[in-house]
């Protein structure tokens, strides 16, 4: 972990410092990757980690050898780096779980507890080396769950809850944790959702449990549903109607003076042929008293979002009408190479805003004007909103920074 001084690039004190010792023949280095955001809790820095796959076991090495990974969370004293607790989703014949929800930082509130998503799971009989001294051993396996963890106690599970269609989502790889939850500001709700296409909303009950809706489609057209929940059968039979809408860039919200509480989601369509009603974000009506979503008010439906879809950020003036642009940054697939690739290839990018209380009503984007284009898309990368310019990150070695050429009218 590196801790620098933003002015110079510096090292400040106590970095860099080294965050897992390889206790394994393999190596925690080798096995674990290090996707999903960081977060700043009570002066803790909180870091998770995943597999670099969806395999259960990583072959790594001139000897061919072969681990499992684990998903893992750590926390590290903002000022002395030093760890401060260490939560690992593995043990007990559980491996994989991974943390990576596509970049998305943790849910983190004031009272120092973190929310993260989890991916798919499996038994292995293979146990590779805990990181964590106190590992947590559960008794069932918490792949494609949230897991509540407290900050200020070396991060013990809290409590955990799984999407409801856990075991086939393991068996489609379908993570849910192919995202990140949301919180609802002013209430005790949670969003979000994986790469089987459906918003949950998440709440806790008397007890403090914390339970899935049934979730909510995202995309227009017929429901994808698993239509042979058989496990005998193949895995291509049982899940071939899954997976054309990942959920990858996570929903965003607004409460808005006109319309009240809305919440934003771009999910991908990557059905050859594309549906006509392809759409780039859709917003829905949230009842913040019940958590019930409502229907979708109105959107854009003139490009088709491939992966990872675009991903979201929302600027205004508080809740004031007419004042919230949605932000939404995508892949120009027209720009692809004929064949090539969808998940690993570079290509450009188009960023653009959009009244956020009207959908159909695009403001400005990059492609309008060749001057305005940033380079190639940075995948699950949000842009930043301060100080009235908008920053861009890019795959192609620059952050580009939008405003206002003159002074509005």
């Amino acid at each position: 972990m590196h801790k620098l001084d933003l002015g110079t690039g510096a090292e400040l004190s106590n970095s860099p410092h080294v965050i897992a010792r390889d206790l394994s023949p393999v190596g925690f280095a080798a096995l674990e990757n290090q996707r999903v955001g960081l977060s700043l809790v009570l002066n803790r820095v909180v870091v998770g980690w995943a597999g670099p796959g969806g395999r259960e076991n990583v072959v790594i090495g001139v000897n061919g050898q072969s681990a499992p990974y684990y998903g893992y969370v750590m926390s590290f004293d903002a000022d002395t780096l030093a760890q401060t607790g260490c939560f690992t989703t593995g043990s007990n014949g559980n491996v994989m779980a991974g943390i990576w929800q596509s970049g998305r930082a943790p849910v983190a509130d004031t009272d120092g507890f973190v929310y993260y998503f989890t991916g798919n799971g499996a038994a292995s009989l293979a146990q590779g080396v805990n990181q964590c001294s106190t590992p947590f051993a559960p008794a069932r396996s918490l792949s494609n769950s949230l897991v509540k963890l407290d900050v200020r106690d070396g991060l013990p599970l809290v409590v955990a809850a799984a999407d409801p269609d856990t075991d086939l989502l393991d068996y489609c790889d379908l993570d849910l944790g192919g995202s990140g939850p949301m919180h609802v500001p002013g209430t005790p709700f949670l969003l979000g959702g994986g790469k089987q296409g459906l918003l949950h909303v998440i709440s806790p009950d008397a007890t403090g449990a914390l339970r899935f809706d049934a979730g909510t489609q995202v995309y227009p057209g017929p429901r994808e549903d698993f239509d042979v929940p058989d496990p005998a059968l193949k895995r291509n039979a049982l899940c071939q109607k899954q997976g054309d809408h990942h959920i990858m860039g996570g929903p965003v919200y607004w409460s808005s003076a006109s319309f009240g509480s809305i919440v934003y989601l771009s999910a991908e369509d990557n059905r050859d042929p594309p549906m006509p009603a392809s759409f780039i974000v859709r917003s829905f009506a949230f009842d913040t008293r019940t958590g019930i979503l409502g229907t979708p008010l109105s959107g854009n439906t003139t490009y088709k979002p491939v992966h990872p879809a675009a991903i979201l950020s929302l600027s205004a003036d508080g809740t004031r009408a007419g004042s919230g642009i949605l932000w939404a940054v995508h892949s120009d697939r027209t720009m692809a190479m004929p064949g090539g690739n969808r998940y690993t290839e570079y290509v450009p990018g188009i960023l653009r805003a959009f009244d956020a209380e009207d959908l159909s009503h695009e403001l400005w984007n990059s492609d309008d004007t060749p001057s305005d284009g940033f380079g190639n898309f940075a995948k699950f990368a949000a842009v930043t909103v301060a100080n009235g310019h908008v920053y861009v990150p890019t795959f192609s070695g620059q952050v580009v920074v939008y405003g206002l050429l003159s002074a509005p009218h």
